[in-house]
C-alpha cells in the first residue's frame, strides 16, 4: 500500500484511496477472503476523514472487489462470474472466461413426470416421463448454483453419460447444439436444503433463472431452473441506449 496520498494532486482523495486499495489487492497484500483494515485504521494511516474512506470503500464494494459482512468488517471478495445475457454461454464457459475452474456435483439423475409448463414447452403431455438432471455447480471450489435440467424422454442417453462437466459438451458428442433461449429472471429465497448446498443462510435472497432452450433446428431442447448465489454471479447486457 502506498504510504501517503497527495491532497494537491488534483485527483480526489477518495479516488486515490480506491487506486491504492485496488493496487494492494492486485499485488497480493490482501488475499481473497482476507479482512482489510477498518475505516478508522485507514483514516489514521492516510490522514484522511472516515467519510472519505467510506466513500472509497463504498465504490469498491459496488465494483465487486470488496464485500461487507454484517458485524465482521470488509473483506476482499471472491471474483464473481459475469454473464452477458446477449450471448449463449453455459456455466463452464462462463467460468473459463473469467479465469475460474468449474466443478460439478451430480445430486440426482433419473426420470420424473412432466409438469404443465415443461410439457407445454417440450411438446409432450403433462405427466409423461422426462429426464431430470439436478446438479450443484462450483467455481474455484465455491458452490455457485443449483441447476435442474428437464429433457424429453428421448434424451435418456444422457443417463449413461458423465455429467460432472459441461452438459452442452456432452450434447455436442451427439451433434446437438443449443441455439436460442428465453429466460425468466426472478428472486427466490433459500430453503434449508438450498442454503446448505450453497453455503448461505436460510432465506438468503437468490437469483432464480428459468430457461427454455431450443436447438439449432429450433426444436425444444430442454427446460432449466438455476438457483444462484447473487453475490457470486452477475448478469449484464450490452446494448444501445435509445433514450426515452
Amino acid at each position: 500500500m502506498i504510504p501517503t496520498l497527495t491532497p494537491d494532486s488534483g485527483v480526489p482523495l477518495y479516488r486515490q484511496l480506491i487506486d491504492a486499495l485496488r493496487s494492494s489487492i492486485a499485488a497480493g497484500e490482501f488475499s481473497i477472503d482476507q479482512k482489510i483494515p477498518t475505516e478508522a485504521q485507514l483514516s489514521q494511516r492516510y490522514g484522511i476523514s472516515r467519510i472519505t474512506v467510506r466513500e472509497a470503500i463504498d465504490a469498491l464494494v459496488e465494483e465487486g472487489l470488496l464485500i461487507r459482512r454484517q458485524g465482521k468488517g470488509t473483506y476482499v471478495a471472491r471474483p464473481y462470474i459475469g454473464r452477458d445475457m446477449a450471448e449463449f454461454r453455459g456455466f463452464t464457459n462462463a467460468c473459463e472466461a473469467g479465469g475460474q475452474v468449474a466443478g460439478t456435483e451430480v445430486l440426482s439423475v433419473g426420470y420424473q413426470t412432466a409438469g404443465e409448463e415443461e410439457a407445454s414447452f417440450l411438446g409432450i403431455r403433462p405427466g409423461e416421463p422426462v429426464v431430470a438432471l439436478r446438479r450443484l455447480r462450483f467455481a474455484d471450489g465455491v458452490p455457485i448454483m443449483i441447476e435442474q435440467n428437464i429433457f424429453a424422454r428421448h434424451y435418456s442417453f444422457l443417463l449413461q453419460e458423465d455429467l460432472s462437466g459441461s452438459l452442452y459438451r456432452v450434447l455436442q458428442k451427439y451433434h446437438i447444439t443449443p441455439s436460442d433461449t428465453i429466460k425468466a429472471i426472478g428472486i427466490s429465497y433459500a430453503s434449508r436444503e438450498e442454503a446448505a448446498l450453497l453455503q448461505v443462510e436460510p432465506r438468503t435472497a437468490l437469483l432464480c433463472i428459468d430457461d427454455y432452450v431450443r436447438d439449432s433446428h429450433q426444436n425444444p431442447l430442454h427446460c432449466a431452473r438455476q438457483i444462484i448465489r447473487s453475490d457470486r454471479y452477475k448478469l449484464y447486457m450490452r446494448g444501445t441506449c435509445v433514450g426515452i
